[in-house]
């Protein structure tokens, strides 16, 4: 009966190279494992996006939005990184703040806070329209909204949607009616700043309000304006004109 030699060592290579073997089957199996699951999740019909919920918007439309953040139903909700689509949309003047949330099965939610726009500038054929930062949010050859008009400023020559306008006087003005309530600022028609930075404030009734020049005071003029304003509404008074140089002494001009 014969037997068989074996090298020296022969006995351990051999144990070693199965062992490789086993361990390539195992490491291919296991990606191929990884593939089909990655190929599932990118393409089963249960991780497409079938709803996408816009809320918070006024000015800007959905579509419009969803564009800008590349977001379509279909879409893989992987693909969905709120992080990116969150600054696509910042990118936007009117959007000021904004949260994207995901949800199973395929559901997108977005809620947008938008900038609340204060007046509207003359600029040529157009009209700016500002937000209480002297932010350009939009561009209107038709004014899309019923906002005061700001009139006597001098626009810079070139204006963009976005664009901060650096202007002191513009922006205390600004801040100043931001502050009013909604329906103060509805009864306004026109804010016009002259050649010396006095103001003059028209309601819609054609009512001129006298400011004056009194900018470090203007918050506290418009705080009386809102009170004269909203006195005015609710008894119907027939106004030829309001002083508020001086805003602890307000004068009331009554029509006879």
């Amino acid at each position: 009966m014969g037997y068989r030699r074996y090298r020296p060592g022969s006995v351990q290579r051999e144990l070693r190279r199965r062992k490789r073997s086993k361990g390539y089957k195992l490491a291919w199996a296991a990606l191929l494992l990884v593939v089909a699951m990655a190929l599932f999740v990118l393409y089963s019909p249960y991780f497409a996006v079938e709803t996408i919920e816009v809320q918070g918007i006024q000015m800007l439309s959905q579509k419009e939005l969803l564009e800008e953040a590349g977001l379509f139903p279909g879409m893989n909700l992987l693909q969905v990184r709120p992080s990116l689509i969150s600054s696509r949309l910042l990118s936007n003047p009117w959007v000021e703040e904004v949260t994207v949330q995901r949800g199973l099965p395929g559901y997108v939610l977005v809620l947008v806070q938008e900038r609340e726009p204060v007046v509207l500038v003359p600029n040529g054929s157009s009209f700016l329209c500002l937000d209480r930062e002297a932010r350009v949010l939009d561009t209107w050859t038709v004014a899309k909204v019923s906002l005061p008009f700001l009139t006597g400023f001098r626009v810079p020559a070139r204006t963009f949607p976005g664009q901060v306008l650096e202007d002191t006087t513009l922006r205390l003005v600004l801040a100043a009616l931001a502050s009013l309530s909604k329906s103060t600022l509805g009864m306004i028609s026109e804010v016009h700043l002259d050649n010396e930075s006095s103001i003059t404030v028209y309601t819609l009734n054609g009512v001129p309000v006298y400011l004056g020049q009194a900018f470090d005071s203007l918050p506290e003029k418009f705080q009386v304006l809102d009170s004269i304003l909203k006195d005015i509404r609710d008894k119907d008074t027939e106004v030829e004109y309001v002083d508020l140089h001086l805003p602890h002494r307000p004068v009331v001009k009554e029509r006879r």
